[in-house]
């Protein structure tokens, strides 16, 4: 008789750990009020496309405080009232550009800091119960560029847009190159 026999060899198994070390860089304060006053230029679009809604407000005290909550609140009641809502303009892009160095106010570790900004308002106002060719009729597609010293407050971890002095304004300049 024969007999076979199988023998079975394997590697030595070899178990290695490794430490994964994420790096959270920090964001400079200009970068930090670029980013917020961006979000807040998307958060309005957002808002005036559907004034009614409890979202438009919940968006405005994200993003907004002081003068600037008080105008995109009384923006949003014109808007309600009269019937219209606002979006975007396909054609130019509504912007916020930090020109400046943001100072802090109150010192350092502060929650209250100005910059020069400049802003490209694009945005469109439009009837949608009037229609011209299938479309909302519209009311204001005015593009309005405005110059700032801009004041903006750290709440929440958000810097909120507070207010500013209006240094300059151009009908129909569609960018914030000088």
């Amino acid at each position: 008789p024969t007999t076979t026999s199988t023998t079975s060899t394997s590697a030595p198994t070899t178990t290695t750990s490794t430490t994964t070390t994420t790096l959270v860089a920090e964001v400079s304060l200009a970068e930090a009020i670029q980013r917020d006053a961006s979000a807040a230029e998307v958060a309005l679009l957002e808002a005036i496309a559907e004034p009614a809604s409890s979202r438009a407000r919940e968006l405005a005290a994200i993003y907004f405080s002081g003068r600037s909550l008080e105008r995109v609140t009384s923006l949003l009641d014109q808007l309600v009232t009269n019937g219209l809502v606002g979006q975007a303009n396909p054609d130019v892009r509504s912007v916020i550009v930090v020109l400046s160095e943001p100072i802090l106010v109150d010192g350092v570790g502060g929650t209250r800091a100005e910059a020069d900004t400049c802003r490209v308002d694009a945005a469109m106002i439009v009837d949608p119960q009037a229609t011209l060719n299938g479309q909302p009729a519209i009311v204001n597609d005015d593009i309005i560029r405005t110059l700032a010293r801009t004041r903006f407050v750290l709440t929440n971890g958000v810097w909120q847009l507070d207010g500013g002095d209006v240094t300059d304004e151009s009908r129909g300049a569609t960018t914030c190159e000088l």
